[in-house]
């Protein structure tokens, strides 16, 4: 296995678990409040540090931005007010963000 490999699969591992984990938090955001939301919004911020120490800001920006939205989020269902959160831009990124690093959806 090639070092590419390898780090393709680390890559797929960290998307797929946070992107992963994103989805159940939209879900369950009325009962937890922002902690959720913030609590991706921290593991966006970590990724986007390791992708920035890889060399590959490009997909740190989007993980940083990421974790802007979501921050935002937190705050709105602190707020109740989850109905205004708007995933537009969220899941334009997302879809970029797998572009970029696999080459297709």
């Amino acid at each position: 296995m090639t070092l590419k490999n390898i780090r393709k699969i680390a890559y797929t591992t960290i998307l797929v678990t946070t992107l992963g984990s994103s989805t159940f938090v939209q879900a369950n955001d009325n009962e937890q409040g922002g902690a959720e939301f913030r609590q991706t919004a921290q593991e966006f911020t970590a990724n986007a540090n390791k992708f920035n120490a890889n060399g590959q800001p490009e997909l740190a920006k989007i993980y940083t931005r990421l974790a802007e939205i979501k921050t935002h989020a937190a705050t709105l269902a602190d707020q109740n007010k989850s109905d205004a959160i708007d995933w537009t831009e969220y899941h334009a990124l997302n879809e970029k963000l797998q572009t970029l690093q696999f080459g297709g959806k």
